[in-house]
């Protein structure tokens, strides 16, 4: 097993002290937060860096869209040695596992252009980070390997990946977003790159070269949460089955917009669900909606409806036992809501 650090990952890992990182510090079943999208305009503060940096996002703004990141018990049996799962609500789905000496990830889940997609480590399960780290003696460079699983058309595409990740403690100091400030940061930079090669299948498609790609800020403020406050990255992917991506995300546990201050639940907009729990069908009742997504407990999408009416009934018979998540937009928020079947 190799040091390597997760591309997609939102968090693996997370801090209390400024100096020094423990297992006590990292993430764990129950822990929660949610995100507010940012405009994806905001500098990266590359080269702020340093151990009493200053990272001004005071004019930032957001669009008072919010998400959940939280942590629950893994019950996925294709990462079977991971004991934690880490949902982000219509994004990753992350799998790890924390000891004394260091998080192990083995995997995740992830949407790609509208298809789930995932990456399994079984080849070689990462270190995404060893204990003590300490800012400034943190920095390296090592290598990560396993499967990338898509789909072209209809048809599952299975594409063995190899990469190299860098990542750094390369300062701690103050964030300001809007007018909170946080006093004591520390921000981790990733750069990870992944690369494969897509078989041919004629004459359904050819084959070519993959490469994922991304650069990502996530600061952390030691005695708020175990999650990061800030979160700022770029993701470029290239796969022969698929359009290629340029995205940047930017998400602030900060609510830089004054109309949905306050936000403590899911809670963001009119929704409601019923019955719930549900066996047959279950009607999704809300305003304004242009997408309405469900997803399972790994995060893959087993419902989609991108022109949904204000009462949507969806037939749910054929669903797997469990806890779902109903996710619905509108041009100004997501909202989510949990929807039991039995």
């Amino acid at each position: 097993m190799k040091k390597t650090f997760l591309l997609l990952s939102i968090s693996a890992f997370s801090f209390a002290n400024a100096q020094s990182i423990t297992v006590n510090d990292t993430l764990r079943t129950g822990d929660k937060t949610y995100y507010f999208e940012a405009a994806t305009t905001a500098p990266n503060l590359d080269a702020t860096v340093g151990a009493s940096a200053t990272w001004d996002y005071s004019t930032l703004t957001s669009a008072g869209i919010a998400v959940k990141d939280s942590v629950i018990n893994n019950t996925n049996t294709d990462y079977s040695d991971a004991f934690h799962q880490e949902q982000f609500d219509g994004g990753i789905n992350v799998f790890f596992t924390n000891t004394p000496t260091e998080v192990t990830s083995y995997g995740f889940v992830f949407d790609f252009n509208g298809q789930n997609a995932t990456i399994n480590y079984g080849v070689d399960p990462m270190q995404a980070m060893v204990f003590p780290m300490t800012f400034g003696a943190s920095d390296y460079t090592d290598d990560i390997s396993g499967n990338l699983v898509t789909v072209a058309g209809a048809i599952p595409v299975d594409i063995a990946v190899v990469g190299t990740a860098t990542v750094k403690a390369d300062g701690t100091g103050t964030l300001t977003l809007g007018t909170t400030t946080f006093t004591d940061v520390i921000r981790i930079k990733t750069i990870e790159v992944l690369d494969g090669d897509v078989p041919a299948i004629p004459p359904i498609f050819a084959g070519g070269p993959v490469n994922i790609t991304r650069t990502s800020y996530a600061y952390y403020s030691l005695s708020d949460s175990r999650l990061p406050v800030f979160l700022h990255g770029a993701l470029n992917a290239v796969v022969p089955t698929q359009p290629d991506v340029e995205q940047i995300n930017v998400w602030s546990s900060v609510d830089l917009s004054p109309s949905t201050s306050g936000i403590e639940s899911d809670e963001l907009s009119t929704l409601s669900i019923f019955p719930n729990p549900a066996s047959d069908n279950v009607s999704i009742e809300s305003l304004n909606a242009t997408s309405i997504h469900i997803l399972n407990a790994v995060g893959q999408v087993v419902y989609s409806n991108s022109n949904p009416t204000t009462i949507e009934t969806v037939d749910v018979s054929s669903f797997e036992t469990g806890i779902y998540i109903v996710e619905v937009k509108t041009n100004e928020t997501i909202t989510t809501k949990k929807l039991i079947i039995d």
